[in-house]
């Protein structure tokens, strides 16, 4: 009954009169444009999602509260955030909300700084403009309030209801780390700061200054001593991956131990991982297990909407005609390790070849399902749900490190990767053994 009076509405909806106006320099949908957009998110989320069953409330009563909220949105920004705020109650951080790109480049951009959650405290982590650090903004500052707003309230109110993420530290990164500080272009926004000593200071911020951030690459190696590498994998999505791990192979078979850091992979391609294991081991590899749901018209009719199917573990063999990596090796993780990076952590894991430093990760990886919305963004909803080769749950959970490490403001300060340093003593200690 209650999906049918949401179509109702839907019905209802798309009698309204059509208008493609802009105002303010932001396009405005059609009534029939907004509900249909809703309606294609909701429909495969009740039929797709692969969390549904875990949900602490009614899809179909959302879903119809949710459709006077898209027709009340006034231009496409305000229509993107009432669909943020939908998939957000999914608790799911592979379903969310893609904004179109003018809307990212005017509505969703930063000032050249970056924060993180350090000891139940916002910092400064990362200044990307030197006139910034003329005035005194450098890392390991305390934010206390934005605009004036206290800045934990300011996150809860502002940020929390659109971010999408599967755990706790998983949604402290989506709000005190990757979103923020992020807002209009054309918004000066007031920071107030606390430096170490206890003084307090305001400045206002444009988001217009110029940003020098460095460019990483997919894949980065380097010597941290003449003995241990260091493998940086800041993504498992790009095209040529393989070719650029081949080319540093060589110099990491140099190595007397190595550490890979994924602390900010935020995922891809999962066979890339994979490719890195394949070169760490003799034996086969067992990937992540998965389930997904299927969807049947006798079934739905029964109300059994939730008929799964579970597939096992791919095989995959070490690598063949290369010299084997049978060194120690650590694993760096935070909850910025997401998605396929997670995956390559999980089977890291199983493998026990290796120990695993830092932070629980972001507990979200699996499959999205990509649908095209009004306006120009995308929808993605998760259609997979991903374990440890021996159905082991990490999706909610995050993988669990073996040496948990976390940053400290003092850190921060001082410019000290304390989970790198702790890796590189455990490994000399495991050569000199």
């Amino acid at each position: 009954m209650k999906t049918f009076k949401a179509l109702i509405l839907f019905i209802t909806a798309i009698h309204f009169c059509y208008a493609q106006e802009k105002s303010e320099g932001l396009p405005k949908l059609s009534t029939v444009e907004k509900v249909y957009g809703l309606s294609k998110i909701w429909s495969e989320v009740r039929y797709n999602f692969v969390g549904i069953e875990d949900l602490p409330f009614d899809l179909d009563s959302l879903y119809s509260k949710t459709i006077e909220d898209v027709i009340n949105a006034e231009d496409v920004f305000q229509y993107y955030n009432v669909l943020s705020r939908f998939c957000a109650q999914m608790n799911d951080g592979h379903t969310y909300i893609t904004y179109p790109s003018h809307i990212r480049k005017t509505k969703l951009t930063y000032p050249p700084l970056r924060t993180d959650f350090v000891e139940e405290k916002v910092v400064i982590t990362k200044v990307y403009n030197d006139s910034l650090r003329k005035i005194g903004i450098t890392e390991g500052l305390e934010v206390l309030e934005i605009n004036g707003i206290d800045v934990m309230m300011y996150g809860k109110k502002k940020i929390e209801p659109y971010a999408s993420a599967s755990t706790k530290q998983g949604l402290i990164e989506r709000i005190y780390h990757f979103n923020l500080l992020k807002g209009d272009i054309d918004e000066v926004i007031e920071l107030t700061f606390r430096d170490i000593k206890g003084n307090t200071f305001r400045h206002k911020i444009s988001r217009r200054l110029p940003e020098k951030k460095p460019q990483k690459k997919a894949v980065e190696f380097h010597l941290i001593n003449d003995d241990i590498g260091l493998l940086t994998v800041n993504k498992f999505s790009s095209d040529d991956f393989w070719h650029k791990f081949d080319s540093i192979y060589s110099d990491i078979l140099e190595t007397d131990a190595l550490i890979i850091d994924v602390r900010s992979n935020l995922g891809g391609n999962s066979q890339q991982g994979y490719y890195i294991l394949r070169h760490l081991t003799t034996s086969s590899i067992q990937t992540t297990k998965w389930i997904t749901r299927e969807s049947t018209s006798i079934y739905n009719v029964y109300g059994l909407n939730s008929f799964w199917q579970m597939k096992s573990p791919d095989i995959i063999p070490p690598i063949d005609n290369k010299q084997l990596y049978d060194k120690p090796i650590a694993v760096l993780i935070n909850a910025n390790t997401l998605s396929a990076a997670e995956d390559f952590c999980a089977v890291f894991d199983y493998m026990d070849r290796g120990i695993l430093i830092g932070s629980k990760t972001g507990g979200t990886t699996g499959q999205p399902m990509f649908i095209e919305l009004p306006g120009g963004g995308k929808a993605k909803i998760c259609i997979r749900k991903d374990m440890y080769p021996d159905g082991t749950e990490y999706v909610g959970k995050g993988v669990i490190p073996d040496i948990e490490i976390q940053k400290t403001i003092e850190s921060v300060l001082n410019k000290e990767d304390l989970v790198l340093k702790k890796a590189a003593s455990i490994l000399v200690s495991e050569t000199i053994e």
